[in-house]
C-alpha cells in the first residue's frame, strides 16, 4: 500500500514538473523582453533595441513551425514559436511606434518657422496669394477672389526672374 502511495506521488510530481518545464519552454523566450519593453515604453526611446534581431526571432520560428510540418516535435516548442511571433510583432509594433513619433517630432521641430515678420497677414485670398508670391513665386493667379472666375479660367503663372504673367 505504501508502495503505491509512493508511485502515485511520483506520478503526480513527475507531471508537474513536466508541466512546469514545459510553461518554462513556452514563456522563457518572452520574459527578457518584458521589461525591454516596459523601459522602451516608458521613456519613449527605442534606440537600444535591435529591429534585426526581431526579424531573425520571426523568420527562425516561422521556419520552425514549418519544419513541423515534416518533422512532428513537442507541442512545447510549437507553441513557443508561436508566443515568440506575437512577442516580436508587438515589439516592433512598440519601436516602430516610438520611432515615427520621435522622427515626427523633430520634424515638427525643424519646420516651425517664425513668418510673422516676414509674410503680411492676408485678409483675402488674393492677399495670400501676393504674399506668396513675394517669397519666391506662386504658380497660380489668385487676384481675383471669386470660385467661378478662378477655376474658369485657365492658370497664370508668374515668372520669379521676369516678373511677368504668362497663360499656361
Amino acid at each position: 500500500m505504501e508502495d503505491e502511495a509512493f508511485q502515485h506521488v511520483v506520478s503526480v510530481f513527475s507531471s508537474l514538473v513536466s508541466w512546469v518545464a514545459a510553461g518554462a519552454i513556452m514563456f522563457g523566450g518572452v520574459v527578457p523582453y518584458i521589461p525591454q519593453y516596459r523601459d522602451i515604453r516608458r521613456t519613449q526611446n527605442a534606440e537600444g533595441f535591435s529591429t534585426y534581431v526581431c526579424l531573425v526571432l520571426l523568420v527562425a520560428n516561422i521556419l520552425r513551425i514549418l519544419f513541423r510540418l515534416g518533422r512532428y516535435y513537442d507541442d512545447a516548442l510549437l507553441w513557443q514559436s508561436i508566443i515568440m511571433i506575437c512577442t516580436m510583432l508587438v515589439m516592433l509594433n512598440l519601436c516602430t511606434n516610438v520611432r515615427m513619433a520621435v522622427d515626427l517630432s523633430t520634424k515638427r521641430r525643424s519646420f516651425l518657422v517664425d513668418f510673422s515678420n516676414v509674410l503680411p497677414a492676408p485678409s483675402s485670398v488674393a492677399g495670400l496669394g501676393s504674399a506668396l508670391r513675394s517669397l519666391g513665386g506662386f504658380p497660380l493667379e489668385l487676384s481675383n477672389s471669386s470660385p467661378s472666375t478662378f477655376w474658369g479660367k485657365a492658370p497664370k503663372c508668374y515668372n520669379i526672374v521676369s516678373g511677368s504673367d504668362s497663360t499656361r
